[in-house]
């Protein structure tokens, strides 16, 4: 039983330690793909500003490919995500890497037997319960 309990245990801590992964990629991405929109928007404009100078079509070129970014921008969001959703993300990842502890703390008492596995087992269902 008590290794039953232990592998238990491991399990989703190696579960919640690739969920707080993937979801801290999935931040970095978002937030550098987030900057890359600014920046090519904040460039194109600038560049329509300034090309007016050189050429009369050149503002109308800049401002046809920031609509199509921007039109892209609504039709994909999963590209670029929304400040609430990305916080939301940032929560989830926050979520994952306490509940990651609790588990260690949790295995790491169950190993040494400091609790029996009846108690660890309430403690992993409590703790569950609290992820859920």
């Amino acid at each position: 039983m008590r290794e039953f309990i232990l592998n238990r245990i491991f399990e989703e801590m190696k579960q919640a330690n690739v969920d707080k992964y993937y979801a801290e990629e999935l931040i970095d991405r978002q937030i550098l793909s987030s900057r890359l929109f600014n920046i090519i928007v904040a460039l194109l404009s600038t560049s329509g500003a300034i090309g007016s100078v050189i050429s009369a079509n050149f503002p109308i070129i800049s401002s046809i490919i920031i609509a199509l970014i921007s039109i892209a921008n609504q039709f994909y969001p999963i590209f670029f995500l929304k400040t609430e959703d990305l916080t939301k993300l940032i929560r989830l990842h926050t979520e994952y890497n306490v509940y990651f502890n609790k588990l260690q703390d949790l295995f790491c008492l169950a190993h040494s037997n400091m609790i029996n596995e009846i108690e660890a087992q309430t403690k992993h269902d409590i703790a569950a319960l609290v992820k859920a």
